[in-house]
């Protein structure tokens, strides 16, 4: 972090006294000291579906201090995602450890590819609809299907997960 990098503690905490936890400037509540800051990232946590530790405090997921993983996380990819979710949505995490076939973004460790951390307009804090994210990655599945004359019902109503599991399944295709 660039203030604990140059010394600068006073960045962050006061040096005699602080109506808040660990001398901080501000409260670690909801990112406000956070944005006093990165002011230009507070639009990030704005969406209607707001991730429960955004709301709590931005130490949940990034180290302030010093951390080995981009964007001061206190772990790399999947990894970080689990320290909560394997408790959280134990089904998602059950379902990965008995797949024979993971969803790539999701054995690679890259939640973020349909997922966004903070906030999301959409459900499940995905990056877009359902069927526009599945579709950024099978562009010509959605190519055949724009083209078709009929739809699967589901397919029709965009919704791929009434057929396949997005993280994992022990069937081909993720069905």
């Amino acid at each position: 972090h660039g203030p604990v990098e140059e010394g600068d503690c006073i960045a962050c905490h006061r040096p005699h006294s602080s109506e808040n936890p660990s001398l901080l400037i501000a409260t670690p509540d909801g990112g406000a000291l956070c944005f006093e800051c990165h002011e230009d990232r507070k639009e990030e946590f704005t969406m209607e579906y707001l991730h429960a530790p955004a709301e709590d405090s931005c130490a949940d997921c990034h180290d302030p201090h010093s951390a080995d993983a981009e964007y001061m996380l206190k772990e790399s990819g999947g990894a970080l995602c689990a320290m909560c979710h394997e408790d959280a949505t134990p089904e998602i995490y059950t379902a990965l450890n008995n797949a024979k076939i993971k969803h790539p973004p999701v054995s690679d460790g890259q939640c973020t590819k349909c997922n966004r951390p903070h906030s999301s307009n959409y459900e499940s804090l995905l990056n877009e609809s359902l069927e526009n994210l599945c579709l950024t990655c099978h562009v010509d599945l959605g190519d055949i299907i724009a083209e078709s004359k009929s739809r699967h019902g589901p397919v029709a109503t965009g919704d791929c997960v009434a057929c396949h599991n997005v993280h994992g399944s022990e069937y081909a295709k993720l069905l």
